[in-house]
């Protein structure tokens, strides 16, 4: 429903991204799936 009247929530959906004003800078591992690898990120 959200999705199909084009609101916030139904967006954040749709780039499957938290819904619940969490925040998206650092953490959304769970909705975005497993982090990427990021090169010289080891040391």
């Amino acid at each position: 429903r959200l999705m199909d009247l084009g609101c916030y929530r139904g967006l954040r959906h749709r780039r499957s991204l938290p819904v619940r004003g969490q925040r998206t800078h650092t953490n959304a591992r769970t909705r975005k799936g497993p982090a990427k690898a990021i090169a010289g990120k080891k040391k």
